[in-house]
């Protein structure tokens, strides 16, 4: 039974501390048999991630280069080319549930895609190096995602800086807050605690930001009409430059907005003035989910650290 159960754990992540420990036994037992498996699917795990972040670069290439492309052409190419960059990962998915299927009947058939990277004189090395990466890569995410949903608080009058998400996609809220989480420990730091807020989506809350914040990040589809944004629970209403003149204009702390909707550039002057005197971000083009968390990551760490 130990043995079975550390022939499971060699796949569920444990394969380089089993293979450090130097279990003993002969090379051609069982539990070492899985633990050089384990570190194979380590090592295989790699290039899968690699080709997935390529393709969506390749993703973010074609954006920027075809701004003018048409929506249904162009969610078509993304749709296939989403699916292209998962099949090595669908793939690496199929060897992994045989491999625990296989260590919960405490036996091992040799597979040979991976058996052919044993082969490999660097592939123990390699495997063992990533494994670790990733497992303390791991923990990192659960640290920030666990920090970012403290941080995240529903606003009040003390919130300086708003990360506003449309509902319609299928995306919970935590996953909001997490791509929010640098901004938002540095608001943390700089006002206190419940200077951040991540809402929906909705004419109230984006009143209130522009209101009250200083940096308001609208994280939405573009709107019904053209430059506008898309609101949650209502796909039928939207959010304008009009709604700002609504609320007699940007409150005065308001120094920062990124709007990310698709094609909100088409009321880019419009949403300028209205905001003034806050700087604003849009997008006169199909924008990306990706460029937009990059941003939050990047570009958006300066504009917190800068704002006053």
């Amino acid at each position: 039974m130990k043995n079975k159960l550390h022939s499971i754990g060699a796949y569920l992540g444990f394969a380089p501390q089993l293979h450090l420990l130097n279990f003993k036994g002969k090379e051609n037992t069982v539990l070492q048999r899985h633990i050089q498996q384990g570190l194979n699917l380590y090592f295989l795990l790699l290039p899968s991630i690699i080709f997935l972040i390529f393709v969506q670069a390749l993703e973010l290439v074609l954006g920027f280069n075809f701004p003018n492309i048409e929506l249904p052409t162009l969610s078509t190419i993304v749709l296939l080319m989403d699916i292209v960059s998962g099949m090595p990962l669908a793939l690496w998915g199929v060897l992994w549930l045989i491999s625990i299927i296989q260590a919960s009947r405490d036996v091992v058939k040799p597979i040979s895609l991976t058996a052919k990277i044993s082969n490999l004189k660097v592939s123990k090395v390699i495997s063992v190096g990533w494994g670790i990466f990733l497992q303390i890569g791991i923990i990192l995410i659960i640290f920030v995602i666990v920090r970012a949903n403290q941080l995240a608080n529903q606003s009040d009058e003390n919130t300086s800086v708003y990360l506003l998400y449309e509902t319609f996609d299928p995306i919970p809220r935590w996953v909001f807050a997490t791509g929010f989480y640098p901004i938002a420990e540095i608001a943390n730091i700089r006002w206190g605690e419940g200077s951040v807020g991540v809402e929906p989506l909705t004419k109230e809350n984006i009143d209130k930001a522009l209101r009250n914040g200083r940096l308001v990040v609208l994280a939405s589809h573009g709107g019904y009409s053209a430059g506008t944004v898309g609101l949650s629970f209502d796909p039928n209403d939207n959010y304008s430059p009009a709604d700002v003149y609504r609320i007699g204009g940007a409150g005065s702390n308001l120094q920062f907005v990124y709007i990310s909707g698709c094609n909100t550039g088409a009321l880019e002057t419009e949403w300028a003035q209205s905001l003034l005197p806050a700087k604003v971000i849009t997008f006169n083009r199909i924008s990306w989910a990706t460029e937009h968390a990059l941003w939050l990551w990047t570009d958006g760490i300066k504009v917190a650290l800068e704002i006053k």
